[in-house]
């Protein structure tokens, strides 16, 4: 036989625990900011002004996406000093010209060409990394009665946010010496090249950054004719 006091919830203390008990594991829901496991169906997810972050197992950052930390929107690679490397620098940052006009230069100073416009040149965006890789190519050729005769070089000169001049430290070009030492005696040579090479750039400051080829003769003496030059510059 059931007997109804046996039916009976226990006393208020009981109530009371039990409501303390709901009320801290609402608060610890509430609180809950992880996601284990999660499938998201057809209809997708919206962010508004947020971002979705990537912690590798020590809780560093590695990938954004959505409101990157520049302020900017994205996706982006985080490197373990903070420095971003975002999809749209390695999709859309990359930027090329070209010239097939052709011009000549006399000096050993690195310079511009007479006869063609100056460059060709590129502007862009150098990121928090700091980095940028720039190709270039060219063609020249010269002919000439010199023991050593005059030979090109092809430089690159960045300006804007960051200023390096031309360096022969990368300089495209060679070197045709004939006859060779120590015989003598002046011969004719003619001789035309086309080729092109890379540079990594490194630790420059972020901000928009202008390359333009830059052109020497290494021999200082006739002409050396430049033409079909072209660049490419990636900033990451």
């Amino acid at each position: 036989m059931t007997v109804i006091s046996d039916q009976a919830p226990p006393g208020q203390d009981w109530l009371v625990r039990q409501i303390r008990d709901l009320q801290r594991q609402v608060r610890e829901l509430a609180a809950a900011r992880t996601l284990e496991a999660a499938a998201i169906g057809s209809g997708g997810i919206t962010i508004r002004d947020g971002a979705v972050r990537v912690l590798d197992s020590g809780g560093a950052p590695v990938a954004q996406l959505g409101r990157l930390p520049d302020g900017g929107y994205g996706l982006a690679a985080i490197a373990p000093s903070g420095q971003l490397v975002t999809l749209s620098s390695l999709a859309f940052g990359p930027v090329a010209a070209s010239d097939p006009a052709s011009g000549t230069r006399t000096s050993s100073a690195f310079g511009d060409l007479t006869g063609a416009a100056v460059g060709p040149s590129v502007t862009v965006t150098i990121g928090s990394t700091g980095r940028a890789l720039a190709f270039w190519s060219a063609g020249w050729g010269i002919t000439g009665t010199w023991e050593a005769l005059s030979t090109g070089g092809i430089s690159v000169e960045l300006s804007g946010a960051n200023t390096i001049p031309a360096s022969s430290d990368y300089s495209l070009g060679h070197y045709l010496e004939h006859p060779v030492a120590p015989a003598t005696g002046n011969s004719l040579v003619s001789a035309s090249f086309q080729a092109g090479m890379m540079h990594f750039f490194k630790n420059l400051t972020a901000g928009p950054t202008t390359f333009t080829l830059k052109y020497r003769n290494r021999r200082n003496a006739g002409n050396v004719l430049f033409d079909t030059r072209e660049i490419a510059v990636f900033p990451f």
